[in-house]
């Protein structure tokens, strides 16, 4: 989706549009296709909050802090001195009873169960979907951000000038930014 929205904005940006009709046009063919909130939140590429988008990095922030907070306070609660020296002994070891090879593999397979698939990861935008091997996704990522940045370098030299968009009566003479 997101290929075809990129597509469609440099086309809109390299086409010289005659008039507004054909500006519409355009618009009502491409706004059907665009994603909702809802699936844009599901996608995680929209943050599921009631907080205005100029503070949801902020409140992330405060979050973290909130953690980092409740965290500092723990190790607070667990120091103990002893002659002078503070220490934080190690946290207490979990019940170290035999383990149970039938359960501990219930457990596994249960959890494996319980996995979620590939599909539904690239989905989240939790993996990329790519067929690179794993060492290579990176500089594959790299290369298809350094493409779009010269599509896009090339899409704005190649637009029409101010005064070329006034004579085509898309700007008005007051609208056009100064050369």
């Amino acid at each position: 989706m997101a290929s075809t929205t990129t597509n469609n904005a440099i086309e809109v940006a390299t086409n010289t549009i005659p008039n507004s009709t054909a500006n519409a046009a355009r618009l009502e063919k491409v706004l059907p296709h665009r994603p909702e909130k809802h699936e844009l939140v599901d996608r995680n590429i929209l943050k599921d909050s009631n907080v205005a988008p100029a503070l949801q990095a902020r409140e992330a922030e405060l979050k973290r802090a909130q953690i980092g907070d409740v965290i500092e306070r723990n190790i607070q609660q667990r120091k103990r001195t002893i002659d002078g020296y503070t220490y934080i002994p190690p946290l207490p070891k979990p019940d170290e009873s035999p383990i149970d090879a039938d359960e501990s593999r219930h457990k596994l397979e249960k959890s494996l169960k319980q996995r979620p698939e590939k599909d539904e990861l690239v989905e989240k935008n939790i993996l990329k979907n790519s067929n690179a091997a794993p060492a290579l996704q990176a500089a594959q990522a790299e290369l298809q951000r350094s493409q779009l940045e010269d599509k896009l370098e090339h899409a704005l030299q190649q637009r029409p000038e101010p005064a070329e968009l006034v004579r085509g009566h898309i700007l008005q003479e007051d609208e056009a930014p100064p050369v």
